[in-house]
């Protein structure tokens, strides 16, 4: 009988730990873009990687190591900044990137991040593949120098530029996705509950014509309950809140066409 080898990183979805605790410290993530740029250079010479973030408060620095590692590693990095999930493989696809990254832990409490690897194809990486990275990833993460773990200080390292245009590229999708569709009759409310939505839901309703009217859209720590991520849990305050916010935003003016909740990483968009 075959015995799958066991997993010591990756999980169904990624990496996923609390932000700054191993896997998730900065040695293991300048790894993980250590071994991501070595795997995609066993197939072309100059490897292009793209980065996409939640809010979390800890996704800005975790973007940072990674892409350092990533460059170490000789692989050319874009940002896309504070965008969902959809758009990354979306964006990576059409834009000929040969790996895209997601730096989120979806409906994880707000102290967790996470890194979700995905191919130039838009789909995630084969197990395989992760599995033979893991090994990679800790060879790497034992034999870095204390000199060179100290450079990785998140204060120490250059922010990731992140590049306007892919959030514009993919929201022109969407809406090349349903051709001729108006929303001008309608007054919608969207709730992006401090998530990646945040960065493309006022856009994209704003473009189909739909007054503008918002909650839950701010990014970072929201109200003390830190809810950045959208993230059920240890929320409910935040939640609660933003269905005052729904429900008052609703009333106000008449004729209120939809009143909806967007996930926080637009699984749905």
């Amino acid at each position: 009988m075959t015995t799958t080898p066991a997993r010591k990183l990756f999980g169904t979805d990624g990496i996923r730990a609390v932000a700054g605790q191993f896997p998730l410290d900065a040695t293991t993530i300048y790894a993980v873009g250590l071994a991501l740029a070595h795997s995609l250079r066993r197939e072309t010479a100059a490897p292009a990687v793209l980065l996409g973030r939640d809010t979390r408060e800890s996704s800005p620095w975790i973007a940072a190591t990674l892409a350092a590692g990533l460059r170490e590693g000789g692989a050319r990095v874009e940002s896309a900044g504070i965008i969902t999930t959809p758009a990354v493989a979306f964006l990576a696809r059409t834009h000929g990137f040969h790996a895209g990254v997601v730096i989120s832990a979806s409906h994880n409490p707000w102290q967790d991040n996470g890194i979700k690897l995905f191919g130039g194809d838009g789909y995630k990486l084969p197990d395989a593949l992760e599995l033979a990275m893991e090994e990679e990833i800790l060879h790497h993460a034992a034999q870095l120098s204390e000199a060179e773990i100290a450079k990785l200080d998140p204060a120490s390292l250059p922010a990731v530029e992140d590049n306007a245009g892919l959030q514009k590229d993919y929201i022109q999708f969407l809406l090349d996705s349903v051709p001729g569709l108006s929303l001008a009759v309608l007054k919608i409310v969207t709730d992006c509950a401090n998530g990646a939505a945040t960065a493309v839901a006022p856009e994209l309703f704003l473009r189909l014509g739909c007054a503008d009217s918002r909650a839950g859209d701010s990014t970072g720590d929201s109200g003390g309950v830190r809810c950045g991520a959208g993230c059920a849990v240890e929320c409910d305050a935040g939640r609660t809140q933003y269905q005052f916010e729904l429900r008052s935003a609703a009333s106000r003016g008449s004729g209120a066409g939809g009143c909806g909740t967007w996930s926080a990483f637009g699984r749905d968009v």
